[in-house]
């Protein structure tokens, strides 16, 4: 049987050199000519608890899906195309490169086994030195290459070339290539290609009739789990839900949640939440975290998040004025107050009236008290947080203003028509007694009077004649003035 590639197979001449020395080329070339599959070799390293491929719907290829430290694909790749014939062919990738169907079944190129085991019996991680073993039936030394490529994530593969292999003699072999495996998806692939008259870097060479590649899909090792947490609010108090996602590429145990490295309880199962009463924790300032653990007990620790546990109301004292203090006129009223969360504002209140609320220390408020009747009055100053937890403080103090002068101008009467002489009278009267009343005939001082009864006669010929608007001050002995109603009159001489 002869074969021609692009540049002619060396085969047909040696054929014809041998059949002139009266020998088969069959014979030469090809021990054990036998069509039936050959006996799959070993692996060249000693390795224990292979990991068995199985035909993977979705990847179309062998896979080995659950990790380990190796993967064989078995006989599932034994054959090429309709030639053997090869179960599942091709056996690439989502079927992205079909086998060439030409030849004969192990007489020209077939890819009979792949294996990947790491070099140290290890499981497979980034950095890690691996064994790439191909099982093949080789039609020629001279004209086939085995070319081993590698795909750091199997869902998007990216080729890349991590060695050639020329076979040492026809028929069944196996070679051995090593590389290190680089950080990517967890499942990553392996390409073997058998390849006639090719000798490029091409993982799906479309130019021989002869060509042969089989992917194997294997999971790197079991990666520690992935945790997030989902920061609460940064101010808690009472019964607080704490949630967190996690996953791991195998199994996932549990989620630990943690305040300042102290076990607060654990999640089973999605969705990761645990529920934490704030109150058996002293208010405080906590870092939480959660742990995921996979089965075999790796963790991982999320990004920790700060909270304040603020479970208590507000500390404060009414500082100003204190208890059993005379306030008179504007009083000023003073608390302080602290919350481990923030005070949100304080209020001020004489007895239950609130007299005014203050957001920012210093927490003072100034009290009018000459609106308030004279008499004991309990002040409170309440402190509320931002949780709206409120403290009271309270002190007992007495309003004592003193009334101001009173006063009524008694005669003359209103409208009243003044000529010559006349009588101007003021009844006044002042709790501290009345220093003098002062008289004024529109905005004239006319004079003042100092003893009661408060009485004057003054001359209207000193005016013009018109309406004038009579008016009286009384000032008493603590300089406290009142002014009189005015009264109406006209003068007229």
């Amino acid at each position: 049987m002869n074969r021609f590639g692009p540049m002619g197979r060396l085969s047909t001449l040696i054929s014809l050199m041998l059949a002139g020395c009266g020998m088969s080329p069959e014979e030469t070339l090809l021990p054990g000519s036998s069509e039936a599959a050959p006996a799959l070799e070993q692996s060249r390293a000693p390795l224990t608890g292979d990991n068995v491929a199985a035909y993977d719907a979705h990847f179309k290829t062998p896979a080995c899906l659950s990790t380990g430290k190796s993967c064989d694909t078995g006989t599932l790749v034994n054959g090429r195309g309709t030639r053997g014939p090869e179960l599942n062919a091709p056996n690439t990738l989502f079927s992205s490169c079909a086998d060439s169907n030409a030849g004969t079944y192990h007489y020209d190129e077939s890819l009979d086994r792949v294996r990947i085991y790491t070099e140290d019996g290890s499981g497979f991680a980034p950095g890690k030195t691996v064994v790439v073993e191909a099982t093949v039936w080789a039609y020629y030394y001279e004209v086939d290459t085995i070319h081993i490529f590698y795909a750091t994530d199997a869902e998007a593969p990216v080729w890349k070339k991590v060695g050639s292999v020329l076979p040492s003699q026809p028929g069944a072999q196996v070679h051995t290539r090593t590389f290190k495996l680089s950080a990517g998806a967890n499942l990553q692939a392996i390409r073997v290609a058998m390849e006639a008259y090719e000798y490029q870097d091409n993982p799906c060479s479309p130019t021989s009739s002869y060509d042969d590649r089989d992917d194997l899909v294997f999971r790197m090792g079991d990666l520690p789990p992935q945790v997030t947490l989902n920061p609460p609010e940064p101010l808690v108090s009472g019964t607080v839900t704490l949630s967190a996602n996690a996953s791991d590429d195998i199994l996932l145990s549990q989620v630990l949640f943690r305040a300042s490295g102290v076990d607060l309880g654990a999640a089973l199962a999605p969705p990761y939440e645990l529920f934490w009463d704030t109150t058996h924790s002293p208010d405080g300032t906590y870092s939480l975290t959660a742990v995921a653990i996979d089965h075999k007990g790796q963790q991982t620790v999320s990004t920790p998040f700060s909270v304040i546990v603020d479970n208590n109301a507000p500390s404060v004292a009414f500082t100003a004025p204190v208890t059993g203090t005379v306030l008179t006129g504007n009083a000023t009223l003073q608390a302080s107050a602290e919350d481990i969360g923030g005070v949100e504002r304080v209020e001020f209140y004489s007895d239950s009236t609130l007299l005014g609320s203050v957001a920012q220390p210093p927490y003072q408020l100034s009290w009018d008290t000459t609106s308030t009747a004279n008499g004991s009055y309990s002040l409170q100053a309440r402190a509320y947080d931002k949780l709206g937890h409120v403290s009271t403080s309270s002190v007992t103090v007495t309003v004592q203003n003193i009334a101001l002068p009173t006063s009524t101008i008694t005669s003359p009467a209103p409208n009243a028509v003044l000529s010559g002489t006349a009588n101007f009278s003021v009844d006044a009267q002042a709790s501290l007694g009345v220093a003098r009343v002062t008289f004024y005939v529109g905005s004239t001082y006319v004079i003042y009077d100092n003893k009661a009864p408060y009485s004057i006669n003054f001359n209207t010929l000193n005016f013009a004649n018109g309406d004038y608007v009579l008016t009286a001050r009384v000032i008493d002995t603590a300089g406290n003035v009142t002014v009189t109603e005015g009264v109406p009159v006209r003068i007229q001489n």
